[in-house]
């Protein structure tokens, strides 16, 4: 089963406060993904899947 997602509406976030940071701070609590090497090298594919019902 196919999940469709919802179009992105900008009227959402237009009235709302915005505070610009850098891609550093933003990304500070990210980790990476310790792909396998066979992934890296095409030998092997990865498939993502929305699990949310």
């Amino acid at each position: 089963m196919k999940k469709e997602y919802k179009s992105f509406s900008l009227d959402m976030i237009k009235d709302k406060n915005i505070e610009v940071i850098s891609s550093k701070n933003a990304l500070k609590d990210v980790a990476p993904i310790n792909w396998s090497k066979d992934v890296l090298e095409g030998k092997k594919t990865v498939t993502v899947i929305n699990l949310e019902k």
